[in-house]
């Protein structure tokens, strides 16, 4: 039987990973889906400042693990389009 989920974030770059840890901390079952790779382009980024510091692969490295921690499946496959049941 198929499992049924609130949230699938498409796409783990900085803004899925946050939308992702925010579905969790809500509640919300929630699964994501990376065609590539965890992180998006902030990973090429090598210091940040202000509200994160860091380098941007150590920080999306750390959302992802709080992810992982919170309890989000990670769905192996490719979304290829959105649609609505009736």
């Amino acid at each position: 039987m198929p499992r049924i989920i609130d949230l699938l974030v498409i796409g783990t770059g900085i803004t899925g990973l946050n939308a992702a840890r925010q579905g969790l901390r809500l509640g919300l079952s929630t699964a994501t889906t990376e065609a590539l790779f965890f992180g998006g382009l902030v990973t090429s980024v090598t210091r940040l400042e202000r509200e994160m510091q860091g380098s941007g692969s150590n920080i999306a490295a750390e959302i992802m693990m709080e992810v992982a921690d919170l309890g989000a499946t990670n769905v192996s496959a490719t979304a290829t389009s959105i649609g609505r049941d009736a």
